[in-house]
């Protein structure tokens, strides 16, 4: 469903041949709308089954705004290969199935009824070889064994996102550190996100009122969106932990000049956690739950509150769904690291170099679908800091990595051509050829008997014709 649609007669009909493409079922859900200058970003929810087939995706639209007007808009899956193979866009192979069963029948009818037994088998055994030729040349076009791939970009801000994806618990991700001058958590949820605050006991029962909860054993639940802002960047990480979930989107905010923002939106049944430091310096930190605001000064003499002791401040709600989005704001420095079988990659500004093949530099901002063996799924390493702007994404049984200008992971007829291609020529003639040759030659003997026969009748009944 790839292409270019003009018009609101188009956009029309492609949004009716959407629907018609499915079972009736297709179901796009709002999730989260932002606004950065004159584009609009909506995150939206698209489920639909067809033919057996069933898709469930968190996609990003990108819209370009005119005077109030949409001007232009564009859609990101964020599993590009299986967003095609839902809609059909799957290369076809040179001969399918039914091509294959379709050329057997031909060559069986083919065959002469009156051929001399040798005839019969040569075309017999001509027909098994070019089969077996064709079956070949597809499996060898279409096998592409696992290759080392490496992505790089220097340019993580031009990236609109990154995303990891695959079966439940196959994806982790943890932030080593970071320093920020705030942290959002927000969006809609069935689950919920901890944030662990460096706080005395003490202040636990002040928090939780004026915020309209209740402070328990040192937790307070509370609804999103939720907002902490610093009076000066504070460190604040995963305290060693990895987050395991089904997939993870980092995005990069619209934030205010010269700073950098970062969202972390993860689909998990677990409870995901970032916890602050203790500030080593007077400091003061502002938390906002809509109307309601807390205020607490610290002196930076405090003793130090660990993780494990901090006050757990749990946002979101009951539930065993998606927790809400972490937003990193004002972002001094970031590492964060990732791992998942799948990958998606979108604004691309970099590299990637596979071997065998070779390097793959994307001069314009594009889109990447990454896939690797879960044996050895995508390692990502972001980082973010003073000079230091870098992604890189590796991993050594990369399995697929498809572009809009086709696929980068060699085939292995690809990666070796001076073997294969003697190899099946040799194999086409020794069990296609030569036997072919055999039956078309006993088909011409057959021939030429019948012209006889047919001549000896016609002889007769002109002499039988004769006064």
């Amino acid at each position: 469903m790839a292409g270019t649609f003009a018009g609101v007669d188009r956009i029309d009909e492609y949004q009716r041949s959407l629907r018609d493409l499915t079972d009736g079922d297709l179901q796009i859900d709002l999730e989260d709308v932002s606004i950065d200058g004159a584009e609009v970003f909506v995150r939206q929810h698209v489920t639909a089954s067809r033919n057996g087939r069933a898709l469930e995706d968190h996609q990003f639209v990108r819209f370009a705004m005119d005077e109030g007007q949409v001007r232009k808009a564009w859609v990101y899956p964020s599993d590009l290969q299986y967003h095609d193979e839902f809609w059909g866009g799957a290369r076809r192979p040179l001969f399918t199935a039914e091509d294959r069963e379709i050329l057997a029948s031909a060559f069986r009818e083919a065959r002469p009824q009156t051929a001399s037994s040798s005839g019969v088998l040569a075309l017999i055994l001509a027909m098994v070889g070019a089969f077996l030729a064709i079956t070949a040349y597809n499996v060898l076009h279409d096998w592409r064994p696992p290759a080392e791939a490496t992505v790089s970009t220097q340019s993580v801000t031009t990236l609109r996102h990154m995303t990891l994806n695959g079966t439940p618990g196959s994806v982790r991700w943890t932030i080593e550190t970071a320093t920020v001058g705030g942290l959002g958590v927000s969006g809609a949820s069935e689950g919920t996100a901890v944030v662990l605050l460096p706080l005395p006991e003490s202040a636990c029962g002040e928090l939780a009122a004026a915020l309209g909860s209740e402070c328990t054993s040192g937790e307070i639940q509370i609804g999103t969106p939720v907002e902490l802002a610093w009076s000066s960047p504070q460190q604040v990480s995963s305290d060693g932990n990895w987050i395991a979930g089904a997939s993870l989107d980092v995005a990069p905010l619209g934030a205010e000049p010269n700073t950098i923002g970062v969202a972390l939106f993860s689909r998990t049944t677990s409870q995901p956690s970032l916890c602050f430091s203790s500030p080593g310096e007077e400091v003061r930190l502002i938390v906002t739950q809509g109307a309601q605001e807390w205020r607490h000064r610290f002196e930076g003499d405090e003793p130090a509150a660990a993780c494990g002791s901090a006050i757990r401040l749990i946002v979101g709600s009951d539930g065993v769904g998606e927790p809400p989005t972490f937003e990193l704001r004002s972002v001094d420095d970031l590492s964060l690291s990732a791992r998942g079988p799948r990958a998606n990659l979108q604004g691309l500004s970099g590299k990637i170099v596979t071997s065998p093949g070779g390097a793959t530099a994307f001069a314009s901002p594009a889109v990447l679908s990454l896939a690797a063996d879960t044996s050895e799924p995508l390692a990502a390493s972001l980082k973010l800091g003073a000079g230091v702007e870098s992604l890189v994404m590796y991993s050594s049984t990369t399995t697929s990595a498809l572009t809009e200008d086709g696929e980068l992971i060699q085939s292995r007829w690809d990666r070796d051509p001076g073997i294969i291609v003697p190899l099946l020529g040799g194999f086409v003639g020794v069990f296609v050829v030569t036997p072919l040759g055999v039956a078309v030659q006993g088909l011409m003997a057959t021939l030429r008997r019948g012209e006889k026969r047919l001549l000896g009748i016609w002889r007769r009944w002109r002499r039988a014709d004769v006064p």
